[in-house]
Parts: C-alpha cells; structure tokens; sequence
C-alpha cells in the first residue's frame, strides 16, 4: 500500500503519540514497565509486548481496556474487550499482538483518533459532557453544576466530556 505525502509527513507525529499512550497504559497497568526506549516506535514496541505479556498471563479486562484504548486512542466498546479477553484465553503471546493489532486497526480507522494522546486518572472523573455541550439551564443540568462546584470545592476531581469519536 503506498502512502500519500500527507501521510507520511504525519507518520512521525503518530509514532510519538502512539509511543505516549502505550508508555501512558504501561506505567499505569503495570508492576514493572519496562525501561523507555529512545525512539517512539521502539517504546512503542517494548510496552506494547509487555501489556500483551500481561493480558496473554492474566485475561484481565481492565488490562484489555486500556491496552486496545491505547492502541486505538478512543474507548472501545464493551464487545471489543469481551473478544480480546477471549483472545487472550485462546491464544499465545504473539497471535494474541496480531488479534489485537488488527481489532485496533479496524476502531481507529473509524474513529480517526490516532493522533491523540492519553491521559490516565486514577482520581474522581466527573462525565460532564450535557453540561459542557450545552447552555441549557433546567433539571439534571442545574443539578449538575451544583454538585461539581460542592466536590470541587473539597475534592480535586477532572471533569471530562465526550467527543463525536468516542473519547
């Protein structure tokens, strides 16, 4: 498959953001990251093989969210996690990487999401995405607005809202 000009002229932009949100899901998920590389494709790589390490030994799908939702840079659905979790139970480390790299392919493409970076919480998130998408004033709305300004005011929290690509 041959690539236009535009596309190779953002190919390095991708590699960097893909590098942060598979370094960003390694720190967070787990015991021993391994050590960063000095180009993004190749801590790319390193954590990527350790996330599907760790998915290939334990099944978990809080490691099969966040592995595919770094791959992909937007939120899977819940039938993605459910097939890799199987995946995982069916197959080795290396056709498990292949399962997963093509189910990532396929989410990407139709979210448009591969430039975006990763951020993990592990505080209070807050959905506010009505609030933040709307000026209206009524009901669950006020309601809202009320509440994040109390937690705000005790708590450090993040408020988030949804995009039209799923994150």
């Amino acid at each position: 498959m041959a690539f236009t000009s535009t596309e190779e002229a953002r190919a390095p932009q991708l590699a960097a953001a893909l590098g942060q949100r598979l370094r960003a899901a390694a720190d967070a998920a787990l015991e021993t990251s391994p050590p960063p590389a000095p180009d993004p494709a190749s801590d790319a790589d390193s954590c990527l093989q350790a996330l599907v390490r760790e998915l290939a030994a334990t099944g978990d799908a809080s490691v099969a969210w966040l592995t595919i939702t770094a791959l992909v840079g937007a939120f899977p659905l819940p039938e993605d996690v459910r097939f890799l979790v199987r995946a995982a139970d069916l197959e080795g480390p290396e056709d498990l990487t292949v399962t997963l790299l093509d189910r990532a392919h396929a989410l990407a493409v139709r979210h448009r999401s591969l430039d975006r970076p990763l951020r993990i919480e592990s505080g209070v998130v807050v959905d506010v995405d009505m609030c933040a998408r709307s000026a209206f004033h009524n009901g669950i709305q006020r309601t809202t607005r009320e509440v994040v300004q109390r937690w705000g005011a005790e708590h450090p929290i993040r408020l988030v809202a949804w995009t039209a690509t799923s994150g």
